[in-house]
Protein backbone atom coordinates (compact mmCIF):
# COMPACT_ATOMS: atom_id res chain seq x y z
CA UNK A 1 0.00 0.00 0.00
CA UNK A 2 1.30 3.41 -0.78
CA UNK A 3 -0.38 6.52 1.40
CA UNK A 4 0.61 10.16 0.46
CA UNK A 5 -0.85 13.61 1.93
CA UNK A 6 -0.91 16.41 -0.80
CA UNK A 7 -0.29 19.91 -0.74
CA UNK A 8 -3.80 20.63 -0.61
CA UNK A 9 -4.34 18.47 2.41
CA UNK A 10 -5.95 15.14 0.66
CA UNK A 11 -5.04 11.63 1.63
CA UNK A 12 -4.52 9.17 -1.64
CA UNK A 13 -4.32 5.76 -1.31
CA UNK A 14 -3.04 3.25 -3.73
CA UNK A 15 -2.30 -0.69 -3.22
CA UNK A 16 -2.02 -3.59 -5.50
CA UNK A 17 -5.82 -5.57 -6.53
CA UNK A 18 -4.90 -8.14 -4.43
CA UNK A 19 -5.47 -5.91 -1.27
CA UNK A 20 -8.60 -6.50 0.08
CA UNK A 21 -10.43 -2.98 0.89
CA UNK A 22 -11.17 -3.89 4.74
CA UNK A 23 -7.08 -4.26 4.94
CA UNK A 24 -6.85 -0.32 3.50
CA UNK A 25 -9.98 1.05 5.83
CA UNK A 26 -8.53 -0.79 8.78
CA UNK A 27 -4.67 0.87 7.98
CA UNK A 28 -6.54 4.32 7.80
CA UNK A 29 -8.49 3.73 11.11
CA UNK A 30 -5.07 3.27 13.18
CA UNK A 31 -3.39 6.32 11.49
CA UNK A 32 -6.77 8.89 11.68
CA UNK A 33 -5.14 10.40 14.53
CA UNK A 34 -1.86 11.18 12.85
CA UNK A 35 -3.54 11.97 9.51
CA UNK A 36 -5.78 14.79 11.27
CA UNK A 37 -2.44 16.57 13.03
CA UNK A 38 -0.63 16.37 9.69
CA UNK A 39 -2.91 17.24 7.41
CA UNK A 40 -3.54 20.29 10.06
CA UNK A 41 0.02 21.05 9.95
CA UNK A 42 -0.20 21.47 5.80
CA UNK A 43 -3.58 23.47 6.18
CA UNK A 44 -1.72 26.11 8.33
CA UNK A 45 1.98 25.60 6.62
CA UNK A 46 -0.52 26.39 2.91
CA UNK A 47 -3.19 29.52 4.63
CA UNK A 48 -0.34 30.88 6.70
CA UNK A 49 -3.49 30.62 9.46
CA UNK A 50 -1.39 31.44 12.28
CA UNK A 51 0.74 34.12 11.13
CA UNK A 52 -2.19 35.74 10.16
CA UNK A 53 -3.96 35.54 13.72
CA UNK A 54 -4.43 38.61 15.75
CA UNK A 55 -4.86 36.80 18.72
CA UNK A 56 -8.52 38.54 19.75
CA UNK A 57 -11.56 37.32 20.94
CA UNK A 58 -13.93 35.62 18.64
CA UNK A 59 -11.65 34.86 15.97
CA UNK A 60 -11.43 32.19 13.88
CA UNK A 61 -8.61 29.17 13.36
CA UNK A 62 -8.32 26.02 12.69
CA UNK A 63 -7.47 22.83 14.78
CA UNK A 64 -7.34 19.46 13.30
CA UNK A 65 -9.37 21.08 10.35
CA UNK A 66 -11.96 21.96 12.69
CA UNK A 67 -13.10 25.83 12.59
CA UNK A 68 -13.01 26.88 16.17
CA UNK A 69 -13.23 30.38 18.06
CA UNK A 70 -10.48 31.81 19.78
CA UNK A 71 -11.07 32.71 23.44
CA UNK A 72 -8.16 34.85 25.02
CA UNK A 73 -8.08 34.95 28.86
CA UNK A 74 -5.41 37.32 30.35
CA UNK A 75 -4.78 35.80 34.23
CA UNK A 76 -2.02 36.43 36.32
CA UNK A 77 -0.64 33.15 36.10
CA UNK A 78 0.91 30.49 33.64
CA UNK A 79 -0.24 30.11 30.25
CA UNK A 80 -2.52 27.30 29.13
CA UNK A 81 -4.80 25.81 26.52
CA UNK A 82 -7.80 24.34 26.96
CA UNK A 83 -10.03 22.32 23.33
CA UNK A 84 -13.82 22.28 23.11
CA UNK A 85 -15.05 19.57 20.53
CA UNK A 86 -19.16 20.30 21.37
CA UNK A 87 -18.63 23.83 20.58
CA UNK A 88 -15.32 24.09 18.71
CA UNK A 89 -13.26 27.07 20.68
CA UNK A 90 -9.93 26.75 21.80
CA UNK A 91 -9.44 28.98 25.45
CA UNK A 92 -5.97 30.14 25.64
CA UNK A 93 -4.57 32.05 28.70
CA UNK A 94 -2.07 34.10 29.17
CA UNK A 95 -0.40 36.28 31.61
CA UNK A 96 -1.40 40.11 31.78
CA UNK A 97 0.58 42.14 29.62
CA UNK A 98 1.49 39.11 27.20
CA UNK A 99 2.52 40.71 23.72
CA UNK A 100 1.59 39.57 20.09
CA UNK A 101 4.98 37.65 19.61
CA UNK A 102 4.76 36.20 22.97
CA UNK A 103 1.02 34.91 22.07
CA UNK A 104 2.39 33.61 18.35
CA UNK A 105 5.11 31.71 20.15
CA UNK A 106 2.52 30.00 22.66
CA UNK A 107 0.48 29.43 19.45
CA UNK A 108 2.88 27.68 17.38
CA UNK A 109 4.07 25.26 20.75
CA UNK A 110 0.57 24.02 20.90
CA UNK A 111 0.48 23.26 16.80
CA UNK A 112 4.27 21.40 17.42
Amino acid sequence: MNMRITKDGSVHVSANAYVLDHRVANLLSKICPSLRRARFKIDALNAKRVEALQYVNGETLSILGIPATLRLVEQGRKASYRFKFEKPSLTMVVPRGTTFEQKHKLMQKLLA
